[in-house]
């Protein structure tokens, strides 16, 4: 998984997207008309075509890609197209890199769709991780060849994609990018590493009187030390979920209602349990699982209501998400 996770539900944040949002939009629109997501274009690690962008490449991208529309298995209709890009960055991924030995560097993308009866079963299996992988159309202008550095398709090149010349890997480099048509939900994606990730945590108390909601965000081992795996299927090491917790608090601190309303509360408690912390608190060994524990003093009236009659039981985060496949050897 991915080195931050991000609340996507922040009041100033909804706020500026949805400018952007009617920037495109012939009527006025609000938050409660759209689903506004996060979704990973591309990265400059090689893919299953044995090419990778080139992290200029990726910088021309994040400017050609604002304003473009998103659709299904690369089928450019007009009926087909169900989401559009109101931004788009490139970020570095800490302590990731690539199978090329370099920084690895992704284009991500906010989006939006609009919520209709005929967006709703798309947006369901979004949420629900049955709809996550994409594939982008674009047109670059020149792959060169990682052996010998020519255009590949040029005479000079005698090199092919995927075959190995003295122990190195021929790939194409994609760059100088001439134009980005759009991005597709697909199956079988060549970028490999794209994804949403959610997961849920049961709210643990509520002070009625101060509207403060405590409990696990999230857990990464039991009290015995072993990993624990999240409704996703999936887990974070501790470092990762300690790093993603210090850059909530520090630049972000919101929550939301389902990942969608935002300015619903604010973090007033934050506190990342790991066994070396735990030990210099003097609680004993095997006490306390490692995970983030979090506090939110909610404003919003009606969430509140639903914390109270256990409508609403557990914390949520959500984010983008570059995951390693762990296998198991365990019989069965």
């Amino acid at each position: 998984m991915e080195n931050n996770i991000k609340k996507m539900a922040l009041d100033s944040t909804v706020q500026r997207e949805m400018q952007l949002i009617n920037g495109y939009s012939r009527k006025e629109l609000n938050p409660e008309d759209v689903y506004v997501f996060t979704v990973v274009l591309c990265d400059n690690d090689i893919d299953r075509d044995f090419e990778r962008f080139t992290a200029g490449a990726l910088n021309d991208l994040a400017k050609l890609f604002v304003g473009k529309t998103g659709i299904f298995d690369h089928n450019p209709t007009a009926k087909n197209q169900v989401a559009r890009i109101i931004s788009c960055t490139v970020e570095s991924v800490p302590g990731e890199y690539t199978a090329a030995g370099d920084q690895l560097q992704r284009l991500v993308a906010r989006a939006y769709m609009l919520r209709t009866e005929g967006t709703a079963e798309t947006i369901k299996a979004i949420e629900a991780g049955i709809i996550k992988e994409v594939s982008v159309g674009v047109s670059i202008s020149k792959t060169i060849c990682s052996i010998c550095h020519n255009d590949l398709h040029s005479v000079e090149c005698q090199h092919r994609l995927g075959q190995e010349y003295n122990g190195a890997l021929c790939y194409g480099e994609l760059s100088n990018p001439i134009d980005a048509y759009e991005f597709s939900f697909v199956a079988v994606p060549a970028q490999r590493k794209a994804g949403v990730i959610k997961a849920n945590f049961q709210i643990a108390k509520h002070d009625e009187e101060k509207h403060i909601a405590f409990g696990w965000a999230y857990q990464c081992e039991d009290a015995a030390g072993a990993q624990l795996i999240d409704h996703s299927g999936e887990f974070v090491d501790t470092a990762t979920l300690e790093k993603a917790a210090y850059k909530f608090v520090e630049l972000y601190r919101e929550g939301s209602d389902n990942h969608e309303r935002g300015g619903v509360g604010v973090i007033v408690e934050s506190m990342m349990f790991t066994p070396e912390k735990t030990a210099a608190l003097g609680i004993p060994a095997g006490t306390l699982p490692t995970g983030w524990w979090v506090g939110f003093k909610v404003s919003d009236a009606d969430v509140w209501s639903k914390i109270k009659d256990g409508t609403y039981s557990m914390f949520s985060i959500e984010g983008t998400a570059y995951k390693v496949p762990i296998k198991n050897d365990r019989p069965g």
